[in-house]
């Protein structure tokens, strides 16, 4: 369930203000009979958000934590939501510390299929100071399992590189995940060399 902070009005409104707008610039002069509503006024959303702030929780505890500029719920035929201007998500462990970050350029969301979309330069942050990078990136709120088919890279603070060609999948918050057909650059550290020498 996700619980909102701020909320603007509904779009049978915000249509109301559209034509009020444009009777206004053009009525001293014109026939109001003439003039038409813009011809895409039925796809404009029901609802729009400015500095959207949401909470997803599971049973009253909270798994994450979202920020956009600006959000627009759609009923268009298929019901869903999307983030034009970016989203960043904070995702907690069960003592409500923060794990995992991830920033995108778009998002959408599938409230009926509770299914989230994040694309445009993905990137996920997780506490340890790793960086997964991909264009393209799932979350599935029933199964709690994100993932991709999308190329997908990490690298670590050590600077080793791991990337996923076949995408990849892991837990909600990052800390349980396998890559598919992986190749990578492994850094290990010298004092790890040096000890393994020491032990031969």
């Amino acid at each position: 369930m996700i619980f909102l902070k701020k909320i603007i009005q509904p779009a049978f409104i915000t249509k109301w203000v559209v034509i009020f707008v444009f009777s206004t610039i053009f009525g001293c002069k014109t026939d109001l009979s003439k003039i038409k509503p813009p011809e895409d006024i039925d796809n404009l959303p029901q609802l729009s958000i400015t500095n959207f702030h949401a909470f997803y929780k599971i049973s009253s505890e909270l798994k994450a934590e979202a920020f956009a500029p600006i959000m627009h719920k759609y009923n268009i035929g298929k019901n869903y939501v999307e983030f034009t201007e970016g989203l960043d998500v904070k995702f907690y462990d069960e003592n409500f510390n923060p794990t995992t970050t991830l920033f995108c350029e778009y998002a959408i969301n599938y409230p009926d299929e509770e299914l989230w979309k994040f694309s445009e330069n993905v990137e996920v942050v997780s506490e340890n100071g790793g960086i997964l990078k991909t264009q393209e990136l799932f979350f599935n709120q029933k199964n709690e399992k994100i993932y991709s088919v999308k190329y997908v890279e990490v690298t670590d603070t050590t600077g080793s590189v791991i990337r996923g060609k076949g995408g990849f999948e892991s837990n909600y918050d990052f800390t349980v995940y396998e890559f598919k057909n992986v190749d990578g650059i492994i850094n290990i550290p010298q004092e790890s060399i040096d000890d393994a020498d020491a032990d031969l």
